[in-house]
């Protein structure tokens, strides 16, 4: 559907310009932006990322894809270092990240491509030397998750082996760096920005994440087909987005699947990657220990298209939020906009939209779940749960509807540009 951005700023944000989207991953966290730019009259978008969906494409937004930097272990021989630890490895490859990221950008500067503004986000390095190539532009960092541990920082140094404290320092720093970079800031939460220092935390404003509301919306006739896998609401239904193959492998969950399909013998279990990068074939190895009655109840679906994904929220009985990040998870919000009963990690970020027993439940974040038993008690409960359904739809439908939120969003950020350019324009004269 078609914005009206005149509804929050009395105009049409004023164009046209040339805006960069830089990020790790391709859309990540700046897709629903970079879309909604790209979707304004003049306007020409690129968005640079080093990894991310090559078969996925946002409507007028073109990609350049970064180089990469070098493997770490070939980054710690390249200086002559083997024996690097981890905080070394991090700092170098920070450096070799942006130094990579530079190089490709200047390819797009001598391509013609000078951005009035660019809009990035500097945690992992791609950030680091982007005033140097783009002294002119107007830059907006996202402010990334920032590492705050109180009690850890007071650990002496001589203890860093036993604590990851490098890698949250050099992510800290990285952040810091993009920070002073910047000439505005955003975040997606109030408690994400609540982790920043206060000198910081005050410069940052917080533009929550949007969701296409009327795409990802419940349909009770709705069917899941994909591949061999076909599935209706009619069935019970365990969703779940998996993000690191390994990790599950190792953690309770999958160990305990077969319990679980022991005591629900009607349930299927469906685990979508959310990439191509990750790969589930760990798991489909590991699934050959299981009872053979059970392996058809289990779905490893290695990607599915933005139309297959939305049909299988619609038909689930129960989607799992589990190894997320303390951010906001855009799975969270696609889930309760479809009206799904949604159970998600208790932290600061997430309990912004999820008020447990009311629009979805929660579970301790860190702790190991006995989650036969949890899933059991909410598939249980299935017929009773239509109340907590259409709340979540409503709290998603009222907060975080990209139809009201993007007109405030790119006002945001016009607002923010034409200030500091007639500042500019004082300043040369």
């Amino acid at each position: 559907s078609r914005i009206d951005y005149t509804a929050q700023s009395g105009r049409m944000p004023e164009g046209p310009m040339r805006i960069l989207f830089l990020n790790y991953t391709f859309p990540g966290p700046l897709g629903t932006m970079a879309a909604s730019l790209a979707a304004l009259p003049g306007n020409e978008v690129l968005f640079a990322s080093e990894y991310g969906r090559r078969d996925f494409s946002l409507p007028g937004v073109k990609r350049v894809l970064l180089k990469k930097p070098k493997d770490r272990k070939k980054a710690a021989v390249s200086i002559s270092t083997p024996a690097l630890d981890a905080g070394e490895r991090d700092w170098t490859m920070a450096y070799l990240r942006g130094r990579a990221t530079a190089s490709s950008l200047m390819g797009v500067l001598a391509e013609g491509f000078e951005p009035d503004m660019v809009i990035l986000s500097g945690s992992m390095g791609n950030g680091l030397f982007v005033r140097n190539l783009f002294p002119e532009a107007f830059l907006v960092g996202y402010a990334d998750w920032y590492f705050r541990d109180e009690a850890e920082t007071r650990y002496p140094l001589s203890t860093m082996p036993d604590i990851p404290l490098a890698p949250r320092n050099i992510r800290n720093t990285l952040q810091a760096k993009n920070f002073f970079d910047c000439n505005c800031h955003f975040t997606t939460t109030e408690w994400q920005r609540e982790q920043y220092p206060e000198g910081m935390r005050g410069l940052i404003s917080v533009l929550r994440k949007c969701v296409d509301t009327e795409f990802f919306a419940p349909d009770p006739a709705s069917r899941f087909s994909f591949g061999d896998c076909e599935l209706t609401e009619r069935q019970e239904i365990v969703t779940l987005s998996v993000r690191d193959a390994a990790r599950l492998r190792e953690g309770g969950f999958w160990c305990e699947l077969p319990s679980l399909l022991s005591a629900r013998p009607d349930c299927h279990v469906v685990l979508i990657s959310t990439g191509k990068e990750v790969r589930l074939d760990s798991l489909r190895e590991s699934m050959a220990a299981f009872p053979s009655g059970m392996r058809g109840r289990i779905h490893l679906l290695d990607f599915l298209p933005p139309g297959a994904y939305r049909d299988l929220l619609r038909v689930s009985s129960l989607h799992l939020c589990k190894d997320i990040s303390f951010m906001l998870p855009s799975e969270l919000l696609e889930a309760m906009s479809c009206g799904c009963v949604v159970l998600a990690p208790d932290t600061g970020a997430v309990r912004e939209v999820l008020s447990d027993g009311q629009n979805g439940f929660l579970y301790p974040s860190g702790r190991r779940m006995n989650w036969v038993m949890l899933i059991t008690l909410l598939l249980e409960r299935r017929s009773e749960l239509l109340s907590i359904r259409r709340n979540a739809r409503k709290t998603v439908f009222g907060k975080h509807n990209k139809n009201i939120l993007l007109p405030r969003h790119i006002a945001f950020l016009m607002d923010r540009y034409n200030h500091w350019r007639a500042q500019q324009t004082q300043l040369a004269e």
